[in-house]
């Protein structure tokens, strides 16, 4: 989500309104004030303002799920995949618990294992 906020308007402790970005594209001056924000989580100031990138909506979209014996085994084939150079849109790691709350919210019967869910999506075209 990060790559795709623009600049934010942002009320701080003391109450100053700050904004995060300026028209520039690019600029190599200070921090970066909105990744900053975003990345501390509403503890640095309340955001009241957002401007974002717009995507399109993809073509096709297709959802993978892989189970694994353990959270390592699972984050390390996200990493290979990732460093191989497929394009994965999103990618999400579940633990055990995460998925017996999915299983039991949605009477689903997956099993209660460590799971990678990849979202692949594209044009359909080869």
């Amino acid at each position: 989500m990060r790559d795709n906020v623009i600049n934010l308007k942002v009320v701080l402790a003391n109450g100053d309104v700050v904004k995060t970005a300026s028209r520039a594209r690019k600029s190599a001056a200070g921090y970066d004030l909105t990744r900053l924000v975003i990345g501390s989580e509403g503890t640095l100031g309340i955001i009241t303002e957002v401007t974002l990138r717009l995507q399109k909506i993809p073509q096709h979209s297709v959802v993978a799920m892989c189970n694994f014996p353990t959270i390592k085994d699972a984050a390390d084939v996200a990493i290979a995949t990732m460093l191989s150079g497929i394009q994965v849109s999103r990618v999400e790691l579940l633990d055990e618990v995460q998925i017996r709350a999915i299983n039991i919210a949605n009477e689903k019967n997956l099993p209660e294992v460590p799971t990678l869910m990849f979202e692949f999506i594209g044009t359909g075209e080869p």
